[in-house]
């Protein structure tokens, strides 16, 4: 499968820090493989001790533990360096695009008045 192109608009979307208690945790079939420790639209970082391929396509599942709230999406995997790799959306449809913008909105640091 050839190695998808880096977005055009990579880094410029702000990105959501999210705590280890939250366990916005990662599942790839069926299997966890992480948790999302920062979320952006483009886009997330994940604490892992699985090293994922660089520019290689994956089909993860990011799962709200707490709301019991799932989101597919076909990813790329732009860096992999234990324990972190990172990775950018690729074909995500409307349903998925939509869930990533609930998470984001969930984890949005409230700032004061």
């Amino acid at each position: 499968m050839s190695t998808p192109p880096l977005s055009s608009n990579r880094r410029q979307y702000e990105r959501v820090n999210i705590t280890y208690p939250a366990q916005v945790l990662v599942y790839e079939n069926r299997q966890q493989v992480g948790i999302v420790r920062q979320l952006g639209q483009g886009g997330f970082l994940v604490e892992t001790n699985k090293k994922f391929d660089k520019d290689m396509q994956y089909d993860l599942e990011l799962v709200d533990v707490a709301e019991k709230f799932t989101v597919k999406s076909r990813v790329v995997c732009r860096t992999s360096q234990l324990p972190y790799s990172s990775f950018e959306f690729y074909e995500l449809d409307v349903t998925s695009a939509e869930g990533i913008g609930i998470l984001l909105g969930k984890y949005y640091p409230e700032k004061a008045p």
